[in-house]
């Protein structure tokens, strides 16, 4: 899974306006539209359950409640046309009461909101966070409690097989490239642990005396870039252990190897 940006969540009216423009607005990988929940259908639930998921299982993103689309003949694509009133009480129980028991782990974390479009017309945003360890499922509560492990894409909702689902859970650095993202801005400052280590200089050959700067390039689904006094490295997921914020607002980072600049100056290898 290709991580490009943070998660547009939708909690107001200008945010709204922002990101969906009617008319030319399409569904993408962070946001889906819906006109309306049929709460009279048999597998509504476990159908909302499923849509949650997918953006919990991604990268996270916003479900749009109110909003009809319309296909544009030319291209069959669908764009949002309209905003109708739903009722936002009404929703909100359903997904509390039908919805969430139907969907593991418990720790997922959706922020329903209302969003007044006009005087008597409101819409609402199910915004949902990713998750950052293991993956949800919406599971059945009659047996054989049959899983399903949906997750979002640019062309809509897939599924993990069991393969992937089995090597997706057992593997905790997800956290890692969320956390990344969450602080991420192209050229951000970095303080790397361990230190980064330089070799000696050989003849002729000398450092400055000053410390060199370390910054984040990019962020893509399997690694990250640093720019360490002017060289680019690409480093794993699987060799960083943790990310945070510093006190100096610099991203710091935990790598599971020590990293090495050679005395030339030209090159950066990692120490096991």
């Amino acid at each position: 899974m290709k991580i490009q940006h943070k998660s547009n969540f939708i909690k107001s009216k200008r945010e709204l306006g922002s990101l969906v423009k009617l008319g030319e607005t399409v569904e993408s990988i962070a946001i889906e539209f819906k006109r309306e929940l049929d709460l009279t259908k048999r597998n509504s639930a476990e159908e909302t359950a499923l849509d949650i998921c997918q953006f919990s299982n991604a990268n996270g993103g916003v479900i749009l409640i109110g909003v009809e689309e319309k296909s544009i003949p030319d291209t069959q694509k669908k764009v949002a046309y309209n905003y109708i009133n739903v009722n936002y009480e009404t929703i909100s129980q359903f997904i509390n009461d039908k919805v969430l028991p139907l969907i593991h782990p418990k720790s997922i974390q959706l922020d329903i909101i209302s969003i007044e479009i006009e005087e008597k017309k409101n819409i609402v945003a199910i915004n949902i966070a990713p998750l950052a360890r293991g993956l949800a499922c919406v599971a059945l509560n009659t047996p054989p409690y049959a899983g399903k492990y949906p997750y979002r894409t640019h062309y809509g909702k897939k599924y993990f097989n069991p393969l992937e689902v089995e090597k997706l859970m057992s593997n905790s650095n997800r956290y890692i490239p969320i956390k990344l993202q969450e602080v991420f801005s192209t050229n951000r400052e970095v303080t790397v642990y361990p230190s980064i280590i330089k070799e000696e200089a050989k003849k002729n050959l000398s450092w400055d005396t000053k410390d060199f700067t370390v910054i984040i390039k990019n962020v893509s689904g399997s690694e990250f870039t640093l720019n360490i006094a002017g060289i680019d490295i690409n480093i794993p997921y699987s060799l960083t252990k943790d990310v945070w914020t510093t006190e100096d607002e610099k991203i710091g980072i935990l790598l599971a190897v020590k990293l090495i600049i050679s005395s030339d100056r030209r090159n950066i290898y990692f120490d096991f």
